[in-house]
């Protein structure tokens, strides 16, 4: 990567640089931006999407909420 993705950085400059510098960014480095952690599959989001809901779920009802 040629450009510098640090979030201290970026907030350091005026808005007119940041966005001069960002137009300069490659797919790969916008990429390592917004998903630093990596990303994840549509299906391994559906579940644990679906995971979620039925933990607040069953938190919120109790084990009976499906019924």
């Amino acid at each position: 990567m040629k450009h510098n993705l640090n979030e201290a950085y970026l907030q350091s400059l005026t808005e007119d640089e940041r966005n001069r510098q960002m137009s300069e960014w490659t797919p790969d480095e916008w990429k390592q931006y917004l998903c630093p952690n990596g990303t994840i599959s549509l299906e391994e989001f559906r579940m644990a999407l679906y995971n979620k809901v039925d933990e607040i779920m069953t938190a919120k009802y109790g084990s009976d909420y499906i019924k």
